[in-house]
């Protein structure tokens, strides 16, 4: 069983509740047009995931940077919604 890291995980306790969805709700509308909110949110998890061992200040960012990048490649695959699905 494997324990799933969240950018929540990694900052202050105030802040918790709403760093993931803010990340979420700026991609969601950056690419509104090619991806659900679902599918976003599975890629900014599993960045997130890619990210461990990275220092915990720099996870929102970085997940973000890098979730951004995955979805910008991922849009120009024909194979977009399963790559995001699974």
């Amino acid at each position: 069983m494997t324990n799933a890291r969240t950018m929540e995980d990694h900052i202050p306790a105030t802040r918790t509740p709403s760093v993931t969805d803010q990340v979420v709700d700026r991609l969601t509308k950056e690419f509104e047009h090619q991806f659900s909110r679902d599918q976003v949110r599975g890629i900014v998890r599993r960045c997130v995931d890619d990210l461990a061992g990275t220092p915990p200040g720099a996870i929102p960012e970085l997940g973000e940077r890098l979730a951004r990048q995955r979805l910008l490649d991922t849009e120009d695959t024909p194979f977009a919604v399963e790559l995001t699905t699974t």
